[in-house]
C-alpha cells in the first residue's frame, strides 16, 4: 500500500492516479473520516473513568474482576434483532433461548449448481 493508512490517503488525495476513485473519495470524504471514527478504539480512558452502577449509585471499578454480566434479556435482544432485519441472528437466537440446536440455514435455490473457487494462480495478472 502505498499510502501506508487511511489519514495518509485522505490528506494526499491528489496522489489517486485513477480519476474516478480519487472524484469518489473527494466527493465522500467527511463519511470516510466519520467511518474511521467510528471504529478507532478510545485509548483517552483511564481506569477511574471507567464505572459500574450498583443499586442505583456509581461504584469505581478497582479490579476487572468486579465487572459482571447481566443475564441476557432475550425478549430485548430478539426486537433489536428483528428491528435491525439481522434474520440468520433473530433465528439462531430464537433456537438458543428455546435449548434447541440451531437449524442449519435455508439452502439457496440454486445449491446444486457446480461453484469454482478462484485459485491465487489466476490473479498473477492483477497488480497489486
Amino acid at each position: 500500500n502505498e499510502h501506508g493508512s487511511l489519514d495518509d490517503l485522505l490528506n494526499n488525495l491528489s496522489s489517486v492516479k485513477q480519476a474516478k476513485r480519487r472524484e469518489k473519495l473527494e466527493q465522500n470524504l467527511d463519511l470516510a473520516r466519520l467511518s474511521r471514527e467510528l471504529v478507532e478504539l478510545r485509548r483517552d480512558i483511564s481506569q477511574d473513568d471507567i464505572i459500574s452502577k450498583q443499586n442505583g449509585q456509581a461504584l469505581s471499578i478497582e479490579n476487572v474482576s468486579e465487572l459482571m454480566v447481566k443475564p441476557l434479556d432475550g425478549d430485548r435482544l430478539l426486537g433489536f434483532y428483528r428491528e435491525m432485519g439481522f434474520k440468520d441472528l433473530t433465528r439462531r437466537m430464537e433456537a438458543r433461548l428455546k435449548n434447541q440446536p440451531v437449524a442449519p440455514k435455508p439452502v439457496w435455490r440454486n445449491a446444486k449448481k457446480k461453484v469454482e473457487i478462484p485459485q491465487p494462480q489466476q490473479f498473477d495478472d492483477v497488480p497489486f
